[in-house]
Parts: C-alpha cells; structure tokens; sequence
C-alpha cells in the first residue's frame, strides 16, 4: 500500500500481530525507533532504506520514529489482526485542491484526494481521528493511504 505522507502528521499504519511488516522509504534510515525495548523484532536491508518489523509482545497501539538523512517520520501503529497491510510505500504527499467523497455516516465524512485524505466533522462534537482531535464542523487533513481510526474503532 502506498502511503503519502504529511509535514507534521503522523500517519496511522495497521499490522498484524504475526506477520512481518515491510515498510519502504525513499532515502536511508539514519534511526528507527518502535514500542518498548523488546516489544518488536526490527530488521533493516543493506541499503538501509527498507525496516521490517514485527511484534514479539501483545499490544494494542505503539509510536514509531524513523528518520531520514532529510525527513522525519511519526507512525501510530495500530496490532489490528482482522484488518492490516504488510506492506507499505511511502512518499511524500500534499493537501490536495480536490477530492471525492469514499465514505460518509450522519456524523462525518472522508475524502480522497490525489495524495491526501480530507477527514470533515459534521457535528457540534469533537470526534477523534488518528488521535487528532477535530474541532466541532472542521476539517483535518490525513496522509493518502493511512488507517482512519474513528474514537479507536477502524473505518476506512
């Protein structure tokens, strides 16, 4: 799955809690930093641009950093084991100009656009997305191909 990226979002990634994980980047990992010391298995290829990583402990949810000679990187990654993707790409995306409606409840709506995702709350209530809270009849802007966490629960 492709992935684009955010200035200063962090994106959400669903894993298995079995599978290895492969997650590809664009330059070299200068430092890579997951969960706990001991809660995940990290391997890197020679070129130093691709990580593998996989759970060795039981979790819900944990952060992981990656820096890049040029960029940083901040995951939210969920342990999903009915709904994940073990492989990524990721790139450097933009808030789009123009999207199309994917999904939509009485309560929100999200967008697709050609690099981003456009999340918009339409009640008097904040909702929490990827662990961003959206203000009552806003918006907020996601990387393209990120989870969408809705209050914790997996929507898109």
């Amino acid at each position: 799955m492709l992935i684009q990226t955010l200035l200063n979002v962090a994106t959400a990634l669903s894993i298995s809690p079995t599978i290895p994980t492969t997650i590809v980047f664009n330059e070299p990992i200068t430092f890579a930093a997951i969960g706990k010391a001991g809660d995940f298995s990290v391997n890197t290829n020679r070129k130093k641009n691709v990580i593998v990583i996989q759970p060795i402990r039981t979790m819900n949810q944990t952060e992981l950093i990656i820096l890049t000679e040029n960029k940083n990187y901040q995951f939210k990654v969920h342990i999903d084991s009915s709904r994940y993707d073990s492989f990524y790409t990721v790139s450097d995306g933009q808030k789009n100009n123009s999207y199309v409606l994917v999904k939509k409840t009485n309560t929100w709506e999200i967008y697709e656009g050609v690099s981003s995702i456009q999340f918009k709350n339409l009640i008097e209530n904040e909702i929490v997305v990827n662990d961003i809270i959206v203000k009552a009849r806003s918006s907020v802007y996601l990387p393209k191909g990120t989870s969408v966490y809705i209050n914790s629960e997996r929507v898109l």
